[in-house]
Protein backbone atom coordinates (compact mmCIF):
# COMPACT_ATOMS: atom_id res chain seq x y z
CA UNK A 1 0.00 0.00 0.00
CA UNK A 2 1.53 3.45 -0.98
CA UNK A 3 1.98 5.67 2.23
CA UNK A 4 0.46 9.82 1.40
CA UNK A 5 2.85 12.71 2.13
CA UNK A 6 0.97 14.37 4.41
CA UNK A 7 2.94 18.01 3.25
CA UNK A 8 2.23 17.42 -0.11
CA UNK A 9 -0.19 14.62 -0.74
CA UNK A 10 1.72 13.09 -2.87
CA UNK A 11 2.30 8.84 -2.86
CA UNK A 12 5.49 7.16 -2.21
CA UNK A 13 6.50 3.38 -1.56
CA UNK A 14 5.20 1.35 1.42
CA UNK A 15 9.06 1.23 2.46
CA UNK A 16 9.88 4.73 1.91
CA UNK A 17 11.21 6.81 4.83
CA UNK A 18 11.05 10.23 2.99
CA UNK A 19 8.88 11.81 0.39
CA UNK A 20 10.30 11.47 -2.65
CA UNK A 21 8.82 14.73 -3.92
CA UNK A 22 9.49 16.76 -0.62
CA UNK A 23 11.25 15.37 1.41
CA UNK A 24 9.14 15.22 4.21
CA UNK A 25 10.05 12.12 6.61
CA UNK A 26 7.21 9.60 6.47
CA UNK A 27 5.92 7.24 8.84
CA UNK A 28 6.26 9.34 12.55
CA UNK A 29 10.13 8.91 12.09
CA UNK A 30 11.50 10.47 15.64
CA UNK A 31 12.76 14.11 15.34
CA UNK A 32 16.13 13.39 15.24
CA UNK A 33 15.78 11.50 11.73
CA UNK A 34 14.38 14.84 10.27
CA UNK A 35 12.01 17.98 10.53
CA UNK A 36 9.65 17.51 13.62
CA UNK A 37 8.61 21.12 13.50
CA UNK A 38 8.67 23.97 11.08
CA UNK A 39 7.53 24.68 7.46
CA UNK A 40 8.23 21.40 5.23
CA UNK A 41 11.11 21.44 2.64
CA UNK A 42 9.87 22.83 -0.72
CA UNK A 43 9.74 20.34 -3.57
CA UNK A 44 12.54 19.72 -5.16
CA UNK A 45 11.38 17.63 -8.23
CA UNK A 46 11.65 14.18 -8.83
CA UNK A 47 14.38 12.51 -6.48
CA UNK A 48 14.82 8.63 -5.99
CA UNK A 49 14.29 6.25 -2.63
CA UNK A 50 17.34 4.83 -1.35
CA UNK A 51 18.30 1.99 -3.27
CA UNK A 52 16.71 3.02 -6.32
CA UNK A 53 20.09 3.51 -8.80
CA UNK A 54 23.12 1.83 -7.23
CA UNK A 55 24.33 1.19 -3.81
CA UNK A 56 23.68 3.90 -1.32
CA UNK A 57 25.86 2.51 1.81
CA UNK A 58 29.18 3.47 1.80
CA UNK A 59 31.46 3.29 4.57
CA UNK A 60 32.50 6.89 6.24
CA UNK A 61 35.82 7.33 5.43
CA UNK A 62 38.32 7.10 8.59
CA UNK A 63 39.14 11.03 8.59
CA UNK A 64 35.88 12.04 9.17
CA UNK A 65 35.08 9.73 12.01
CA UNK A 66 36.33 12.42 14.36
CA UNK A 67 33.49 13.82 13.46
CA UNK A 68 31.11 11.39 13.23
CA UNK A 69 30.40 8.21 14.99
CA UNK A 70 31.59 4.96 13.11
CA UNK A 71 29.38 3.31 10.57
CA UNK A 72 27.63 3.48 7.43
CA UNK A 73 25.72 6.57 5.61
CA UNK A 74 22.45 6.89 3.48
CA UNK A 75 22.09 8.69 0.39
CA UNK A 76 18.59 9.36 0.72
CA UNK A 77 17.75 12.03 -1.83
CA UNK A 78 19.37 12.35 -5.22
CA UNK A 79 19.77 14.94 -7.83
CA UNK A 80 21.99 15.36 -10.93
CA UNK A 81 24.71 16.51 -9.35
CA UNK A 82 24.34 16.02 -5.33
CA UNK A 83 23.01 13.75 -3.21
CA UNK A 84 21.85 14.19 0.72
CA UNK A 85 21.63 11.97 3.51
CA UNK A 86 22.32 11.05 6.62
CA UNK A 87 24.87 9.00 8.70
CA UNK A 88 25.35 8.35 12.64
CA UNK A 89 24.63 11.71 13.99
CA UNK A 90 24.73 14.24 11.36
CA UNK A 91 23.28 15.18 7.58
CA UNK A 92 25.55 15.49 4.55
CA UNK A 93 25.37 16.10 0.69
CA UNK A 94 27.75 14.60 -0.98
CA UNK A 95 29.01 15.37 -4.72
CA UNK A 96 27.79 12.06 -6.68
CA UNK A 97 30.01 13.01 -9.39
CA UNK A 98 33.14 12.81 -7.39
CA UNK A 99 32.42 10.39 -4.25
CA UNK A 100 34.11 10.81 -1.66
CA UNK A 101 33.11 12.32 2.06
CA UNK A 102 30.29 15.13 2.04
CA UNK A 103 31.25 18.01 0.89
CA UNK A 104 28.73 19.56 3.82
CA UNK A 105 27.88 18.56 7.50
CA UNK A 106 24.72 19.53 9.35
CA UNK A 107 24.00 18.23 12.85
CA UNK A 108 21.40 15.19 13.39
CA UNK A 109 18.27 18.03 14.28
CA UNK A 110 15.32 19.44 13.02
CA UNK A 111 16.96 22.42 12.43
CA UNK A 112 20.19 20.84 11.00
CA UNK A 113 17.63 18.77 8.74
CA UNK A 114 16.47 22.51 7.47
CA UNK A 115 19.79 23.70 6.51
CA UNK A 116 20.51 20.69 4.44
CA UNK A 117 17.58 20.60 2.90
CA UNK A 118 18.09 24.35 1.81
CA UNK A 119 21.81 23.89 0.82
CA UNK A 120 20.82 20.62 -1.04
CA UNK A 121 18.94 22.78 -2.87
CA UNK A 122 21.24 25.31 -3.99
CA UNK A 123 23.71 22.77 -5.03
CA UNK A 124 21.69 21.10 -7.05
CA UNK A 125 20.52 24.01 -8.92
CA UNK A 126 23.92 25.47 -9.68
CA UNK A 127 25.26 21.96 -10.74
CA UNK A 128 22.12 21.28 -12.81
CA UNK A 129 22.33 24.72 -14.70
CA UNK A 130 19.94 25.21 -17.05
CA UNK A 131 18.80 23.24 -20.10
CA UNK A 132 21.33 25.43 -22.58
CA UNK A 133 24.24 24.14 -20.50
CA UNK A 134 23.42 20.73 -21.59
CA UNK A 135 25.90 18.27 -23.33
CA UNK A 136 23.88 17.08 -25.99
CA UNK A 137 25.28 17.41 -29.42
CA UNK A 138 23.40 19.94 -30.29
CA UNK A 139 23.97 22.27 -27.50
CA UNK A 140 27.73 21.75 -27.61
CA UNK A 141 27.65 22.80 -31.60
CA UNK A 142 25.59 25.40 -30.72
CA UNK A 143 28.41 26.74 -28.16
CA UNK A 144 31.13 26.11 -30.90
CA UNK A 145 29.46 28.51 -33.25
CA UNK A 146 28.71 30.70 -30.45
CA UNK A 147 32.73 30.91 -29.72
CA UNK A 148 33.26 31.60 -33.44
CA UNK A 149 31.08 34.78 -33.16
CA UNK A 150 33.17 35.77 -29.89
CA UNK A 151 36.13 35.38 -32.15
CA UNK A 152 34.39 37.40 -35.15
CA UNK A 153 33.82 40.31 -32.97
CA UNK A 154 37.43 40.16 -31.63
CA UNK A 155 38.56 41.06 -35.08
CA UNK A 156 35.94 43.16 -35.86
CA UNK A 157 37.86 45.07 -32.84
CA UNK A 158 41.22 45.04 -33.90
CA UNK A 159 39.82 46.06 -37.69
CA UNK A 160 38.42 48.91 -35.37
CA UNK A 161 41.68 49.26 -33.94
CA UNK A 162 43.61 49.53 -36.97
CA UNK A 163 41.26 51.64 -38.85
CA UNK A 164 41.77 54.30 -35.96
CA UNK A 165 45.66 53.55 -36.12
CA UNK A 166 45.69 54.86 -39.91
CA UNK A 167 47.07 50.74 -41.09
CA UNK A 168 43.82 49.03 -41.97
CA UNK A 169 45.17 49.58 -45.70
CA UNK A 170 48.26 48.33 -44.87
CA UNK A 171 47.06 44.96 -44.49
CA UNK A 172 47.22 44.29 -48.23
CA UNK A 173 51.34 44.68 -48.21
CA UNK A 174 52.40 42.91 -45.08
CA UNK A 175 55.28 40.00 -45.64
CA UNK A 176 54.93 36.62 -45.48
CA UNK A 177 56.30 36.82 -42.42
CA UNK A 178 53.82 38.98 -41.21
CA UNK A 179 50.99 37.15 -42.61
CA UNK A 180 52.23 33.79 -40.37
CA UNK A 181 52.76 35.70 -37.45
CA UNK A 182 49.06 37.54 -37.77
CA UNK A 183 46.94 33.93 -38.74
CA UNK A 184 48.98 32.15 -35.82
CA UNK A 185 47.56 35.01 -33.16
CA UNK A 186 44.10 34.91 -35.09
CA UNK A 187 44.27 31.05 -34.49
CA UNK A 188 45.28 31.60 -31.18
CA UNK A 189 42.28 34.40 -30.22
CA UNK A 190 39.95 31.75 -32.07
CA UNK A 191 40.74 28.98 -29.28
CA UNK A 192 40.38 31.32 -26.57
CA UNK A 193 37.12 32.73 -27.54
CA UNK A 194 35.97 29.27 -27.78
CA UNK A 195 37.64 27.87 -24.33
CA UNK A 196 36.07 30.99 -22.62
CA UNK A 197 32.45 30.67 -24.14
CA UNK A 198 32.89 27.05 -23.19
CA UNK A 199 33.69 27.78 -19.55
CA UNK A 200 31.05 30.57 -18.83
CA UNK A 201 28.65 27.14 -19.96
CA UNK A 202 29.42 24.43 -18.62
CA UNK A 203 31.92 25.87 -15.19
CA UNK A 204 30.11 24.67 -12.26
CA UNK A 205 30.62 28.34 -10.90
CA UNK A 206 28.68 31.58 -9.60
CA UNK A 207 27.73 33.85 -12.59
CA UNK A 208 30.67 35.82 -11.31
CA UNK A 209 33.21 33.37 -11.72
CA UNK A 210 32.13 32.16 -15.02
CA UNK A 211 32.56 35.69 -16.23
CA UNK A 212 35.37 35.94 -15.35
CA UNK A 213 36.35 32.85 -17.08
CA UNK A 214 35.12 34.25 -20.35
CA UNK A 215 35.88 37.51 -20.41
CA UNK A 216 39.67 36.95 -19.65
CA UNK A 217 40.42 34.84 -22.68
CA UNK A 218 38.51 36.94 -24.79
CA UNK A 219 39.89 39.71 -23.85
CA UNK A 220 43.13 38.84 -23.92
CA UNK A 221 42.53 37.23 -27.62
CA UNK A 222 41.65 41.54 -28.50
CA UNK A 223 44.71 42.79 -26.89
CA UNK A 224 47.00 39.87 -28.98
CA UNK A 225 45.15 40.45 -31.56
CA UNK A 226 45.19 44.14 -31.67
CA UNK A 227 49.10 44.46 -30.32
CA UNK A 228 50.34 42.27 -33.50
CA UNK A 229 48.60 43.83 -35.67
CA UNK A 230 49.67 47.27 -35.11
CA UNK A 231 53.03 46.02 -35.21
CA UNK A 232 53.00 44.04 -38.65
CA UNK A 233 51.04 46.10 -40.85
CA UNK A 234 52.68 49.74 -42.14
CA UNK A 235 50.59 52.88 -42.62
CA UNK A 236 48.44 52.30 -45.28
Amino acid sequence: MALQCGACGKENSDDARFCRHCGTILGGLPATAGPSAGPSPEPLGSVEEPGERGSDLATIPEEDTSRTAAGPFLVTHRGTVYGLGHGPGFYGIWDLTEGGPPVVWFDRSPLGWSGAWRRFRELEALGRGARWRGTEPGWVILHLVMGATIWLGQAGLTAVALLIAGRLGGLDSISPVAQTALGATAFGALVSAIAGWLLFVYLRRPLRARLVAVLGPVLAGVVALVVVALNVTPPG
